[in-house]
Formats: structure tokens, sequence, C-alpha cells
């Protein structure tokens, strides 16, 4: 069977499957024509970044933005590789796609903490990089020069270092009955009370006085 045609077809397919209220079939469409010209098994006429177009809008008009931004992503990528013009058409959606994943994941996570343990002894992060207890929970992994260095606050015995030596462990597996910590693991997300949270705040607001003073 010729290639040109499996390409016609599939087009088609995906094409009719949005007016079907069947999104999720046509993104299959999509993936297995962009999986076949990965492999090498397209042919040279595989429209690769009409798949990629396809995918951004089809995975938008089916609520799936992650999606969608991997379809961006994987465009701008192509498009910067094989030398291709348009890329700044795809600016604005492309921040679109952003602000989005970012005003979900402060949903999800900028009220949370992170917890480290470490010989027994639980320490929660009061400054990483860009963050800092008195922010919400983010830009905490963007190592900028000029970021704060971390510091950790120990509730055992109610003090703040910024030197705990020990790897941040976070990996996990998957089973029949679930997803399950490695046994190093030793990093979590928390959330704690505003009482607490305040505690934590003002422990951070005295040991940064205490070392401008020590400057």
């Amino acid at each position: 069977m010729e290639k040109s045609f499996v390409i016609a077809v599939a087009l088609a397919m995906m094409s009719m499957a949005p007016e079907k209220n069947d999104l999720g079939r046509a993104l299959f469409y999509i993936d297995a024509m962009r999986q076949a010209n990965t492999a090498g098994m397209a042919s040279e006429e595989n429209p690769t970044f009409a798949f990629d177009v396809m995918g951004v809008m089809y995975s938008i008009m089916n609520g799936e933005a992650e999606r969608s931004l991997y379809y961006m992503t994987e465009l701008r990528e192509r498009l910067t590789k094989d030398k291709k013009p348009g890329i700044e058409y795809t600016d604005v959606m492309t921040a679109m796609l952003y602000d989005g994943l970012m005003s979900k994941y402060k949903d999800m996570f900028s009220d949370k903490l992170l917890e480290l343990t470490f010989d027994g002894k639980k320490y929660i992060a009061l400054s990483m990089n860009e963050w800092n207890i008195e922010k919400p929970f983010a830009g905490w992994t963007q190592e900028t020069e000029g970021g704060q260095g971390a510091l950790y606050y120990c509730s055992d015995d109610k003090t703040v270092t910024d030197d705990l030596h020990g790897q941040m462990v976070f990996s996990f597996y998957g089973d029949k009955d679930g997803v399950k910590p490695q046994d190093t693991a030793n990093a979590r997300l928390i959330t704690v009370t505003p009482e607490c949270r305040q505690q934590l705040v003002e422990a951070y607001r005295k040991y940064m006085k205490k070392s401008k003073r020590n400057k």
C-alpha cells in the first residue's frame, strides 16, 4: 500500500473525528503518524508540522492543556532543528499554555512546603533559590545568580540551618497496587496549619535579620 495513501487516509480520519466529537480518536491518529515519522516509516511527504499543529488544537479542544503544550514544544523544537520559519507565530499560544500550566501548578502546590528527612529528623525548607517561606511555593528549582541559598527549619530543636548535608531523593516506582516511594526517598510536600506557617515565617525573618547583622 502506498505510503501517501496511508497518510491521506489518516488525515481524512483525523479531520472527521472532531465532527463526530471523537477528539480522542483524532489524537490517536496524530500520535500514530508522528511515531511513524520518528521511526522512519512515513514517506518524505509526511506533513509532520501539520500533525503537531493539529495536536495542539485538538488537545486544547479536548481539554488537555498539558498534552497541547507537549505538541507545541515538539513543534517549536522541530522548526528550530529543521531551520524552518514561523516559530514566532506560535509564541502567543505557547505563552498561554505555559501560563495555564503555571496557574494549575499554583492551585495544586502553592500552599505546600518541602519536608526532608535526614537521620530521623525532619526539616522544612524555608528558602531555596528564587523561593522563600514568605512567597507561594514556586521558583524553588530555579537556580539563578543571586538566588537565596537553602535554609531549613528543624522542628525537633527549633533551629534554622544552612548546613544540611545529604541528597534529596524523591524517586518512586509502580506496581499492581499503585505508586510507592523508593526506600531511599526522603522528600515530600506537606501542608501546615496557618499557625505553624507563621512560626516558620518568623523563624526565617529572625535568621535573615541576624545574618545581616553579622555581615
